[in-house]
């Protein structure tokens, strides 16, 4: 016996079709939050972006508490619960 996936979570209080309001998240922080929707480490968004580690590391601080995440990846599941990244193949 298969049981559906429910994709709404509690702390979200999101359902298929709805979206969450999103705090005010730059375009900078949207490209990391992008980044880090593909798995990459602190070093490698740096590398990317032109930025520091250290630099990624204060603004990944500074995303998490505009989105009220508890960690990368709870930030990428509210993210894409808010379609602030495309989760591509």
């Amino acid at each position: 016996m298969t049981q559906a996936f429910n994709f709404s979570a509690p702390c979200l209080n999101v359902k298929p079709g709805n979206h969450v309001a999103t705090p005010n998240i730059t375009e900078k922080e949207q490209a990391i939050l992008q980044l880090l929707s593909q798995g990459m480490q602190d070093k490698e968004i740096a590398l990317s972006l032109g930025k520091s580690p250290q630099t990624i590391r204060n603004q990944l601080h500074t995303l998490y508490l505009k989105l009220g995440a508890k960690n990368r990846a709870h930030a990428v599941a509210i993210s894409v619960a808010s379609i602030l990244v495309q989760i591509s193949h």
